[in-house]
């Protein structure tokens, strides 16, 4: 069984000035779970030795990899640098949906741009596993119990109402949620999605002169993550006016 752990970068609504919503996914062979998380937290007592007493003390990929942090502090660009390899190393798969929301033929909203997200990574998830015959249960980042259940009961739908969603019979159980401090995945995961969304505006935006946020920096950590990644764009790039 895979255990697809999932993250968002930037924001649903329409009033944040993000230009994209992404949702990542790694997925982590039950077998792998617990090598995964020791390997994690001793690159971080590494990287981080004051941080030793502090086991859920959470880096989060904002502060990590924001621009001004970034350049500032090296030691953050060499912590993510050992993550990304851990995860080349172990041959993990990314799984990223990716939303363009100012090409969208209505105006963003989290209360369905989100569901539509995971629903659409669904059938990523399933053509990965179905091969191999696994079956694959989905561990998303908590946010709020009411935004939760959202989640959970657009994904009840859409396996059981969707023609898409009834395909998906490998993935059991509705999603389940946690609090990312206490699962390593959903940190490394976080940190991963981060290099995916500064890589899509950079090239797509900022290079344009549509952003002012300059995220070039993050090239440095593609090829680490391009070889086992799964990427697809809503709406599709050619039907999109940019």
């Amino acid at each position: 069984m895979y255990l697809f752990y999932i993250d968002e970068t930037g924001n649903p609504e329409h009033s944040d000035p993000s230009h994209v919503f992404v949702l990542t996914a790694i997925a982590v062979h039950e077998n792998q779970c617990r090598d995964l998380m020791d390997e994690f937290l001793k690159l971080k007592d590494q990287f981080y030795p004051e941080l030793k007493t502090q086991r859920f003390k959470e880096l989060k990929a904002s502060d990590l990899l924001r621009p001004s942090r970034h350049k500032a502090n090296r030691r953050n660009a060499r912590f993510v640098h050992a993550i990304l390899s851990l995860v080349k190393r172990k041959h993990i798969k990314i799984i990223s949906f990716v939303v363009h929301k100012n090409e969208l033929d209505r105006q963003a909203n989290a209360k369905w741009l989100y569901p539509l997200a995971l629903q659409r990574m669904l059938t990523q998830i399933q053509a990965h596993i179905e091969p191999e015959e696994r079956q694959a249960m989905l561990i998303l980042d908590s946010r709020l119990n009411s935004k939760d259940f959202i989640l959970a009961k657009g994904f009840d739908d859409f396996v059981k109402n969707n023609d898409h969603g009834k395909k998906c019979r490998n993935i059991i159980e509705l999603p389940l949620f946690s609090d990312s401090k206490l699962l390593t995945s959903l940190q490394i995961v976080d940190i991963i999605s981060y290099c995916i969304y500064g890589r899509i505006v950079q090239e797509r935006y900022t290079s344009r002169g549509l952003s002012t946020v300059d995220y070039s920096y993050l090239a440095e950590y593609w090829k680490d993550i391009v070889g086992n990644l799964d990427l697809k764009t809503f709406p599709d790039p050619k039907n999109t006016k940019a």
